[in-house]
């Protein structure tokens, strides 16, 4: 017996058995449907694209999986090199997980242990949003603010570690004076909120945001994993947007000084095919106190030992794919210009 996700098994309705799938179209024995959710996001190209079949087709006949504990290959390092041509200034270490949720704990983890490593045990809150959807893993659930998913956490009781607002300017400038001291970062869904009804919040809140995170030393994660890769309409705008600061360094797409450079960013497997989550950080703030200097030397990173499964077919799909691509009635034929 399978326990399907997000399903009471005693009221819910015999399950669709897909039998073959390519493009949008998912077929049952005698039914052909649009998958308009690219199965929660993760085939973003469509159903057997050749050129991702034959990619983790070659790479099985090398290796399925390698971990990268002591170990790495060329995979991970290709995507890691590639991710950094994308990402705004130096946001370009990257830290590979496997899911949504799980990438939403290592974001949170790391923000904490920045500060626990430079002997800060006050910063133990975060500052997130009202209607937040951030996964289901149990910290993930509890940054979240939607009953429908994670009303059993009411057994607990008042959340003492989370602090939800609306995405209102006037909320944020309330809550920073009042919480800055005892949080160590700030986690948002770049303008859409997706899971909550596809609620939708100016760009303004998100460079208000960034201002305060940097004014109060809190650090600010973007959870992109329904909205990233171009899916808000931008692949790097919002980025870039969110990081100009009031002093406006328009040279650079991270304008923020040295000594407080951020963790912002993480990324989903349901948006790299091959199924592995890049967590990304910035050299000076966000990957140095987790990995050298004599604060840190006695305390390793430990946020999980999983390393990309396989060859990413990134390295054989297009990389500039964007939502032209996906409107393409015959998905198997890409333009040249995104054959680079």
């Amino acid at each position: 017996m399978i326990w399907y996700p997000y399903e009471q098994m005693k009221t819910m309705k015999p399950p669709y058995k897909i039998v073959d799938a390519e493009g949008v179209y998912l077929y049952t024995e005698d039914n052909k449907m649009i998958d308009s959710i690219s199965s929660w996001w993760s085939t973003i190209h469509g159903y057997k694209h050749p050129v991702i079949t034959q990619a983790i087709k070659d790479q099985a006949d090398k290796f399925s999986h390698v971990m990268l504990g002591g170990l790495t290959h060329d995979p991970a390092l290709e995507l890691s090199a590639k991710l950094a041509e994308w990402l705004p200034g130096d946001l370009d270490y990257c830290f590979f997980s496997d899911s949504g949720s799980v990438g939403v704990e290592v974001a949170l983890k790391m923000a904490l242990q920045y500060y626990v490593n430079q002997g800060d045990m006050e910063r133990t809150k975060v500052l997130a949003l009202q209607n937040a959807y951030h996964g289901d893993t149990f910290k993930a659930m509890e940054v979240g603010d939607d009953e429908d998913y994670h009303f059993i956490l009411e057994a607990y009781g008042e959340k003492k570690y989370v602090i939800n607002i609306p995405t209102e300017i006037s909320a944020l400038e309330e809550a920073f004076p009042k919480h800055h001291r005892e949080l160590n970062c700030m986690i948002v869904e770049p303008l859409l909120q997706g899971a909550a009804g596809m609620l939708m919040y100016d760009i303004s809140f998100l460079q208000r945001a960034r201002e305060l995170c940097d004014e109060y030393g809190v650090l600010l994660i973007f959870d992109e994993v329904a909205t990233g890769f171009g899916r808000t309409g931008h692949r790097r705008g919002v980025w870039r947007q969110a990081y100009k600061s009031s002093g406006g360094v328009s040279r650079r797409a991270d304008p923020l000084p040295p000594h407080c450079r951020r963790l912002s960013f993480r990324f989903s497997a349901r948006r790299v095919p091959g199924g592995a989550l890049p967590l990304v950080g910035g050299r000076r703030r966000g990957a140095a106190p987790l990995s050298g200097g004599d604060c840190c030397e006695r305390r390793r990173a430990d946020h999980g030992a999983t390393s990309p499964r396989c060859r990413h077919p990134r390295h054989t799909v297009p990389s500039r794919i964007g939502a032209d691509t996906r409107r393409r009635r015959n998905h198997h034929q890409l333009p040249e210009s995104l054959k680079k």
